[in-house]
């Protein structure tokens, strides 16, 4: 039952990606982000170490733009290693809500809902008889949320520099863990299709 909705959706994210993307609704702009992520609990640390690299590509493909407030729905595929557990492929549908100053610098607020795909870091070994032996190197699909919060910086009107972070809640996780938390902080630049 777990599996079938996993499944399930994997293909409803996919596929709103694709029909987002194919009913006419043109790609605005393309993020290009590198990020660290971090298995910790939320804090004023936004940088944790060790690095676990990761990045990001994505695209707003609806924008409502007034004066100063600016809201996009877009979708966002990303990558990262984190060398002691997983390494993780997510597809997001994502929303960001901000404010732009005259002078270029637009606050944020950012949410994402998403499927990801995990594999484990290394190999995984289970003790039977009083021996180790390997097994088949673990996967999870998961649901995520991410909630977070981020700056973008026009330097003209085609390119804009764009840092954030955010909270992911990934479900499940293990049988005595229902989710795990993860922090991700990145950096990156957006560069626009149209002028906004």
């Amino acid at each position: 039952m777990i599996k079938k909705f996993r499944i399930y959706y994997f293909i409803c994210t996919l596929a709103f990606v694709v029909f987002a993307s194919t009913i006419g609704i043109s790609q605005k702009n393309l993020r290009i982000s590198i990020f660290n992520e971090a298995t910790t609990l939320p804090s004023s640390n936004i940088l944790h170490f060790p690095i676990h690299p990761g990045f990001s590509i994505g695209t707003d493909i609806w924008i409502k733009s007034g004066k100063h407030w600016h809201r996009s729905i877009g979708a966002e595929a990303s990558f990262f290693h984190h060398r002691l557990s997983e390494n993780a492929l997510m597809i997001d549908a994502t929303y960001a809500i901000g404010y732009k100053f005259k002078f270029g610098l637009q606050p944020k607020l950012l949410t994402s809902i998403g499927y990801k795909q995990s594999f484990a870091a290394g190999e995984i070994y289970e003790i039977a008889n009083g021996d180790y032996i390997s097994t088949n190197p673990a996967q999870k699909s998961q649901i995520n949320v991410k909630v977070g919060y981020g700056v973008e910086y026009s330097l003209n009107e085609r390119l804009s520099l764009v840092a954030d972070y955010r909270i992911m809640v990934a479900s499940p996780f293990s049988e005595l863990l229902p989710f795990m938390l993860h922090n991700f902080f990145s950096l990156g630049v957006k560069v626009n299709f149209t002028k906004l």
